[in-house]
């Protein structure tokens, strides 16, 4: 452990002289918008083209997009015949960015919208081949770098999907980074689906005076039973709420609300008979009070993990507390359920440590970033030495 702390500090020190490197990659990616557009043809393509301007600067050995519109970067490692390590980022952002957003930076931080979930990440894959050249490092594996154009809410990881859906050869490991925080430690994903309950009154229900049906209170009724609902201890099941919007102004009776929640289980079957409540719950709801409400399934993931004795895990948590990092444990319906959905070992980490998530003044820690990309050079060169390359351990 010595030995690898002492090497990884070196690693920092080194990678401090890249700061303007790293900061100019991160505000010139996040300042992009990130469009919200569901069409394809416009779905973050001014981010791509950033992403592959940038790693031609940076002399990657192929820049170029695929078949979906993703842009990659691959850096040639040293072998033609070990299978190479994929490392994703997604390029939409929490908030979306219709406009180009401002980032500032401070002595200590880099503040901006969207900084932290992801574009902070993103920007730091393109700083990548000039890191791994500071460093002179040579993995055995080719590394893909890979922007990802669509992930989030109703995206439903359509990128992530596609590309291995349509990868032909074996991978040795994928990493999945995420701006924040510092520490996480994503192995295991849950069963989820994401929805929306959407209530529309019509107006001759509503505008009654005095007496008329709001949709505050409709949906309110939907949100009280569906806190009814049985939730099992094992396997462990909740409903998350997370979303509420409706109304007009204090005084006028509002004719819609949205909800947004989230059901999350370690069992597809739990998830799966929890959501047919909720759509039962909607329909006895809307035929008692004559309003029309609407259960929209967003997104869903299906359960998947490694275990907590799985090689990469553990040499990934070797190497967070080699740097003084205390691992966080839990669950991601990201990227990485669709890795080990398809039986390629994986693993989530932040690369920094923020406050004010999915605010305009998102602030990131410049200092923590150096920890952060040093744990991604630790755990990619983890995995370049193989310990992905033997059977998962039985837990």
């Amino acid at each position: 452990m010595g030995r690898k702390s002492n090497h990884l500090r070196r690693y920092k020190e080194q990678i401090k002289s890249l700061r303007d490197l790293i900061l100019t990659n991160i505000i010139f990616l996040g300042q992009v918008p990130c469009l919200p557009d569901k069409s394809y043809e416009k779905k973050n393509q001014a981010r791509a083209r950033v992403f592959l301007e940038r790693m031609t600067e940076a002399q990657a050995d192929e820049c170029t997009k695929d078949i979906f519109g993703n842009p990659y970067a691959i850096l040639k490692g040293k072998s033609d015949t070990t299978p190479p390590i994929m490392l994703v980022a997604h390029m939409d952002t929490t908030p979306a960015l219709d406009e180009e957003a401002h980032f500032q930076i401070t002595a200590e931080h880099i503040i901006g919208p969207g900084l932290i979930d992801n574009s902070l990440s993103v920007g730091i894959l393109m700083s990548l081949p000039d890191i791994i050249h500071t460093l002179d490092i040579q993995f055995e594996s080719d590394l893909i770098l890979i922007g990802l154009i669509e992930s989030l809410k109703e995206s439903n990881l359509k990128s992530i999907r596609d590309i291995l859906s349509a990868w032909d050869r074996p991978l040795r490991a994928g990493i999945c980074v995420e701006g924040g925080e510092l520490g996480r430690l994503n192995y295991f994903s849950e069963s989820m689906i994401r929805a929306d309950v959407h209530i529309d009154i019509p107006m001759e229900l509503g505008w009654k005076e005095k007496h008329g049906l709001n949709a505050i209170i409709v949906i309110n009724d939907v949100i009280s039973n569906m806190l009814k609902i049985r939730l099992p201890q094992r396997p462990k099941t909740e409903i998350i709420f997370g979303e509420l919007h409706s109304g007009y102004k204090h005084g006028e009776i509002p004719l819609s609300a949205d909800m947004g929640f989230e059901i999350h289980s370690e069992t597809d079957e739990m998830v799966k008979e929890v959501y047919e409540k909720v759509d039962e719950i909607c329909s006895v709801i809307s035929h008692r009070v004559s309003a029309d409400i609407r259960l929209h399934k967003v997104s869903n993931v299906k359960a998947a993990n490694l275990t907590y004795h799985h090689p990469l895990v553990k040499s990934t948590i070797t190497v967070m507390e080699a740097l003084g990092i205390t691992p966080q444990f839990e669950s991601s319906e990201s990227e990485l359920s669709v890795f080990l959905s398809n039986n390629i070992p994986a693993v989530t980490i932040g690369l920094a440590s923020g406050d004010q998530y999915h605010t305009e003044s998102e602030r990131v820690r410049i200092t923590s970033l150096y920890s952060g990309i040093v744990q991604l050079i630790g755990v990619l060169a983890a995995i370049d030495q193989g310990v992905c390359d033997e059977e998962i351990l039985a837990e």
